[in-house]
């Protein structure tokens, strides 16, 4: 199992695992300190390989809105992986699919680290699909 990097925001610190959950299928937790030095971990979100996705990999970014966003390389609507946002609803934290990978020339199985532009675009890399099959570079208009 291998944790993706931390969202860079104030406490408490934000994560996306590739195994564990109800269905290993992963997770988004946040790490929150506790008065003893210790660290309480909080489950906001467990995928479940369906539209949602499966298998975050390279952790979880803030977005200006205050929602995370990532990418798994298994599960989404063509089980080619997806970009999601997670965001904090009344009823807890949920998932929203943005993006369906096909696994044809959009690419497949996203690895890589997220990132915004200043106007908001996402932009990832896939490891595999594309023209040759080596991989895309896309981007995400808001």
């Amino acid at each position: 199992m291998s944790a993706g990097r931390r969202a860079r925001t104030a406490l408490p610190l934000r994560f996306a695992l590739h195994g564990g959950g109800s269905r290993d299928q992963g997770t988004v937790f946040d790490l929150v300190p506790n008065s003893g030095g210790e660290w309480t971990e909080n489950v906001l979100y467990r995928f479940r390989n369906g539209p949602d996705g499966a298998g975050p990999y390279a952790g979880v970014i803030l977005g200006m809105a205050g929602y995370l966003y990532g990418t798994t390389e298994q599960g989404g609507g063509y089980a080619q992986g997806a970009v999601y946002e997670v965001e904090q609803s009344k009823k807890g934290w949920k998932n929203i699919p943005l993006y369906n990978f096909t696994g044809g020339g959009d690419g497949k199985l996203p690895m890589g680290n997220l990132t915004f532009d200043n106007t908001g675009n996402l932009y990832g890399t896939t490891y595999l699909g594309g023209a040759h099959n080596m991989g895309v570079v896309f981007e995400l208009e808001p």
